[in-house]
């Protein structure tokens, strides 16, 4: 004997999706934030509460739950793996589609029973209802979670792909550049002494001067890639980077506003590495001659800014695949910030990031 009639489920689906809709909105959640993601989820209720029903009418028809049957529903249906990765896509933390669908169990539960309870004694229990609504609400949670997650990973792919080709370019910019003409300055000299000229001593000089300048930015290289958050506050690990690393004639300054706290490891370290390519770019491409790095924390957030006085530019003129700006903002979509970059053409350049509390400050 089925549960509830096509009309009936049709009635009860689109009460419950109004309920939840209009919870959400007094609640100022970031899924009806705008309309795309809040098509999404009222698209998400229709089809868990469609399953619950039609999961219901199973067990009342064979007598048995079955858990695999809805899971297998959600995976034939339009797959909860897209809406996912739209998540992620439109920065929508875990933490915000949890709390619908916890909103949804509670506003979906009593108006199911209700709905329910006037069938005769072989209709589902209060238990049968809230245990297949609760199915139904996680198995799509869960499919969702897995395109949620590959999204994450393939930004996180991506930001050390950058890195390693920071790495690479590095090592041939700097490095083999330098021992390459020291090699060409030894040669030279080689051949100068053999022809009896005084330009033999002079050639090992400039090579051996090379050879010191290709030690040293393999030394500076190493350092930078030793350097961690650890157990430090994030500050702390700025600081001592920045006591550490060559300026090339800038000046630094850290300063901090509020209480730090220590943020989770995973979170610290993307921020970190987007702090150093940040005072990189001010140095080497920038030409700035003070930098501040300015950490304001906050109940909220930390907010880190970092301004330079240097050359700046015209972010209209910027290349869309910038390395440096590239990796910096996939690292910042992966632990989910804020970043925005303020510059202008011989005024000095600003990159403020903003880090949730809800990714773990504490």
């Amino acid at each position: 004997m089925p549960v509830a009639e096509p009309a009936e489920r049709a009635f009860i689906r689109d009460r419950i999706v109004a309920s939840v809709d209009a919870t959400l909105r007094a609640q100022q959640s970031v899924l009806v934030d705008d309309e795309v993601t809040a098509g999404e989820v009222r698209s998400q209720v229709r089809d868990i509460v469609n399953d619950t029903l039609l999961a219901l009418a199973d067990e009342a028809d064979r007598g048995v739950f079955d858990p695999t049957a809805i899971i297998e529903r959600v995976q034939v249906g339009l797959t909860s793996a897209n809406i996912g990765r739209s998540r992620a896509g439109h920065d929508v933390h875990p933490s915000d589609s949890l709390s619908a669908a916890s909103a949804l169990f509670d506003l979906a539960l009593p108006r199911l029973i209700e709905a329910l309870g006037d069938v005769t004694l072989t209709a589902p229990t209060a238990i049968a209802v809230a245990r297949t609504l609760h199915h139904c609400i996680m198995a799509r949670v869960a499919s969702a979670s897995v395109g949620y997650v590959d999204v994450l990973l393939e930004r996180l792919s991506v930001a050390q792909t950058e890195e390693r080709m920071r790495v690479s370019r590095e090592l041939h910019d700097r490095v083999a550049h330098g021992i390459a003409a020291s090699l060409q300055r030894v040669n030279l000299g080689i051949t100068a002494a053999r022809t009896s000229t005084d330009d033999g001593i002079q050639m090992f000089t400039m090579a051996t001067g090379l050879l010191e300048q290709a030690l040293d930015n393999t030394r500076e290289i190493a350092l930078e890639l030793r350097q961690t958050v650890g157990n430090n506050v994030l500050d702390d690990a700025v600081r001592d980077f920045l006591g550490d690393a060559a300026s090339a004639g800038s000046t630094t300054a850290v300063h901090t506003k509020g209480i730090p706290r220590r943020i989770p490891a995973g979170v610290g370290e993307e921020v970190f590495l987007i702090i150093r390519e940040a005072l990189r770019n001010a140095v080497a491409h920038a030409k700035a001659a003070h930098i501040d790095v300015t950490f304001t924390w906050t109940d909220h957030n930390v907010a880190i800014e970092i301004h330079d006085d240097g050359i700046g530019f015209d972010p209209f003129q910027v290349r869309t695949d910038s390395m440096g700006l590239l990796t910096m903002r996939e690292r910042a979509d992966v632990v989910g910030a804020d970043m925005t970059v303020a510059s202008k053409t011989g005024g000095g350049t600003s990159v403020t990031l903003t880090v949730p509390s809800r990714n773990g400050t504490r």
